[in-house]
């Protein structure tokens, strides 16, 4: 293990974090392996959108902020993460209407069809029917939780749907972002090799825990974090100052898995949490 193996989490959004910590917890990983026979079935379009079904509702998922179980095995590049309304403010509740082929064209404009999204994109169809859109671009998510006719009809009329007062501006930034990549206008990744402070909070915490998961000691974790020979010199320094550092990693490494991954997402949810909320 070495600190590059984390590469693929810089530029990520603070709920594929909270997918990080939650993968590696045990809890989950038990529970996920309770439930997996089979009640989910997988089909691809021929545009490439996958379209996930479940045959049965899987209650037990939602204790963990989830619509339904995904293995722990996937990284937050490719896991089909469906995070529930209640644990991600960023999901987004939309009326779907069928629109008569007599109005479409007087209307177009201002429809939604999902075949004009060239980005990633996941259909999931929760076991009442229920439809739930995932779209992925440039490690960033969005999610919209669709009532009423079906997103598969073409054009479509999207209707906003505000359920609560609290998190009314994380879902109103849901939308601009939408109405921006069904526009075409993708956000260019941030270049350069630096981390942002928060995420390489992160990424040391997860490390921290990766190695404690493992059996490791803080003294390992330090030689992950900052290379064998630093780490090492770095730790026996007499003012202890690192010693402190991986304890306290590991502490929030445990905190994060153990639950507080829903505080990435919801900072309102902690006792004065600093991070803001992200798909």
């Amino acid at each position: 293990m070495n600190a590059d193996d984390y590469a693929y989490l810089k530029n990520v959004t603070l709920g594929s974090w909270a997918w990080e910590f939650a993968r590696r917890w045990p809890d989950y990983a038990n529970a996920h392996a309770e439930h997996r026979d089979g009640a989910l079935t997988r089909t691809k379009q021929s545009c490439g959108m996958e379209i996930l079904k479940l045959s049965r509702p899987e209650p037990d998922a939602a204790r963990f902020g989830l619509s339904f179980f995904v293995s722990p095995r996937r990284t937050c590049l490719d896991a089909p993460i469906f995070w529930t309304e209640e644990a991600n403010h960023r999901v987004t509740t939309v009326d779907v209407r069928a629109v008569e082929r007599s109005l479409t064209d007087r209307c177009l404009e201002g429809l939604f069809n999902l075949s004009r999204l060239t980005c990633r994109r996941s259909l999931f169809i929760d076991h009442d029917g229920a439809q739930h859109l995932r779209i992925v671009y440039c490690k960033r998510s969005i999610q919209l939780r669709c009532e009423g006719d079906s997103l598969l009809l073409g054009e479509v009329d999207l209707r906003f749907m505000l359920r609560f007062f609290g998190p009314v501006d994380a879902k109103i930034e849901t939308l601009r972002r939408l109405k921006m990549v069904y526009d075409g206008f993708l956000p260019e990744q941030p270049a350069g090799p630096q981390w942002t402070s928060t995420a390489l909070g992160l990424r040391d915490a997860l490390i921290a825990l990766d190695v404690h998961l493992e059996g490791g000691s803080h003294r390992d974790a330090a030689m992950v974090i900052y290379g064998r020979e630093d780490g090492i010199e770095r730790y026996k320094s007499p003012d202890e100052s690192v010693r402190n550092r991986m304890r306290r990693l590991r502490k929030k490494g445990l905190s994060l898995m153990q639950g507080g991954y829903l505080d990435l997402m919801n900072p309102a949810r902690s006792a004065g949490g600093s991070f803001v909320p992200a798909g």
